[in-house]
């Protein structure tokens, strides 16, 4: 409602799963920035967690030239996940 009501347009919300969105639903660069906020680190599933080799193939294919993925947790294994993917 908020969005709507300061008339933003650069600015989309969605409920969908990410893979399905970035796969099936969108097409072309359509990002400047992606941000991951504290995601659920499946310490157990690396499987599971969002930030893997697929998801980040299928982002490249969204980000505009110079797009940027941001993540943040306060999980330290799974920082250290995301820079060794």
């Amino acid at each position: 409602k908020r969005i709507r009501r300061k008339n933003l347009t650069n600015v989309r919300v969605v409920r969908s799963d990410v893979i399905t969105l970035l796969a099936d639903r969108m097409k072309g660069r359509v990002f400047d920035e992606v941000w991951v906020l504290f995601p659920d680190p499946w310490s157990s599933f690396n499987k599971r967690r969002l930030i893997r080799p697929y998801f980040l193939t299928l982002l490249s294919q969204r980000l505009n030239s110079g797009g940027v993925l941001r993540v943040a947790s306060d999980v330290k294994e799974y920082i250290e996940h995301v820079e060794a993917v």
